[in-house]
C-alpha cells in the first residue's frame, strides 16, 4: 500500500498525486468529542476532519518532518481543488485545530 511506501521512505507514485486527502490530528478529534459533550445544544452531525488537504502540502510537511524520505516530483499542470466542506458547526465548539505540521 502506498502508506507503507512512504513510511519505508519511498516515493508512493512517480508524481505527486493530484488530488487531496481529508484528515484530521486525532488529538483534535477527540477534543472535538469532548467540546461536544460538554456543549449545551451541541447535538446531529459534525465534521471531524481539519480541511481537505492537497497531497502536495501533505509530502511536503512529510519531507519536512522525515529525515530521510524525498517527495516524488510534482505533477504537471494546473492543481485539482481540494474538497470543500462548510464547518460552521465544527468551529462552533471552539476547538483549535493543529495544521500539519504541528
Amino acid at each position: 500500500p502506498w502508506f507503507v511506501k512512504i513510511l519505508r521512505g519511498r516515493a508512493m507514485a512517480e508524481v505527486i498525486p493530484n488530488d487531496s486527502m481529508s484528515i484530521i490530528d486525532v488529538r483534535d478529534l477527540a477534543d472535538l468529542h469532548v467540546s461536544c459533550a460538554e456543549t449545551p445544544g451541541a447535538s446531529g452531525r459534525y465534521f471531524g476532519v481539519n480541511r481537505s488537504f492537497p497531497w502536495e502540502e501533505i509530502l511536503t510537511a512529510l519531507e519536512a518532518a522525515s529525515a530521510g524520505y524525498k517527495k516524488p516530483p510534482r505533477f504537471e499542470g494546473e492543481a485539482a481543488v481540494p474538497t470543500q466542506f462548510d464547518f460552521t458547526r465544527r468551529d462552533a465548539l471552539g476547538v483549535k485545530l493543529r495544521g500539519l505540521g504541528e
